[in-house]
């Protein structure tokens, strides 16, 4: 007996989700340079965040510095002139404690340094520890700082933050998810063409058991599909809600950050401005020619202390 079988296969959800697959792994590679990208980002943000203070404490080291051995030289002063009757008990320990307040407040630039000094090491990839040395030059001036419009500031963010980005791409992933929910909802779709000279029923029986057998399972598992395409699907609604969330949480950020630099950028001008008028009154005090005996060389020192 001859037998010719001519079998011919167009599987729609093995397409389906093969295709789909391959979109979603495109989007979790998008996505994890997404995240690569912004651990870049927080990297650069914190090496200059630390550089600069690292700038700022090496500059008042070396400010304050032979201010801090004055005044521990202080002190032996203003014990002998407690002793000389010179002046009161009161007013030695009044002194003592301005110079060790004072004293406090400039050996604090030392610690923050050192600690300083230990992140940005580490930051670089060296070792953590406080031996080095960085460029404070840059602290000799204060930048201009020229803006565009904020609408174009926040439209720069929204461009460059990561975060968007991965919030867009995880949406895209839960809706691919829908697409394959629905792809196997369908059926196998097959096509058989035989030709065979075989008279058994029992074949031809067969082939129709199967059939009921197959839709029957499909026509089962639909309430399951249903159920988890629903799901996604609020997830994908959930995603788009966060999108714009984040998005106002970004141009918030950028109003909020030009804010605060514009804020601190009066208060340094308002500090510059208190520090001259310190500086010049410590120059008329160090030019006048009545600064004579040791009670007046301690006031001086309080405001050399003061002014640094």
């Amino acid at each position: 007996m001859n037998y010719l079988n001519v079998d011919l296969a167009l599987s729609v959800l093995d397409f389906g989700l093969a295709f789909f697959n391959t979109q979603q792994s495109q989007d979790r590679l998008l996505l994890r340079q997404q995240r690569t990208r912004r651990a870049e980002q927080n990297l650069v943000l914190d090496t200059v965040r630390v550089y600069f203070q690292v700038a700022a404490a090496q500059r008042a080291i070396n400010i304050t510095n032979q201010l801090l051995e004055d005044c521990r030289n202080r002190y032996e002063l203003i014990e002998k002139m407690g002793e000389a009757g010179q002046i009161t008990p009161f007013r030695a320990f009044d002194e003592v404690r301005d110079f060790v307040d004072m004293e406090k407040r400039l050996t604090n630039y030392i610690r923050s340094y050192e600690n300083s000094c230990v992140e940005l090491r580490s930051l670089l990839g060296l070792y953590p520890s406080a031996q080095i040395k960085v460029d404070d030059s840059i602290l000799d001036k204060v930048p201009e700082f020229t803006f565009p419009e904020m609408e174009l500031m926040e439209q720069i963010a929204l461009m460059k933050r990561p975060e968007l980005f991965e919030i867009d791409m995880q949406k895209h992933i839960n809706v691919l998810e829908c697409r394959k929910t629905i792809v196997m909802m369908f059926p196998n779709v097959r096509m058989f063409v035989d030709f065979t000279n075989s008279n058994n029923s029992f074949l031809y029986n067969s082939t129709w058991w199967e059939l009921g057998i197959r839709a029957a399972y499909n026509l089962l598992k639909l309430p399951q599909h249903i159920s988890r395409y629903q799901a996604y699907s609020a997830q994908v609604d959930a995603e788009e809600a966060r999108t714009y969330a984040q998005a106002v949480a970004v141009m918030a950020q950028v109003r909020i950050a030009h804010a605060n630099l514009m804020a601190t950028k009066e208060r340094l001008d308002i500090d510059t401005k208190v520090n001259n008028a310190y500086r010049k009154n410590l120059e008329k005090a160090e030019a006048s020619g009545k600064i004579s005996g040791e009670l007046s060389q301690l006031e001086l020192a309080h405001m050399r202390l003061a002014t640094a």
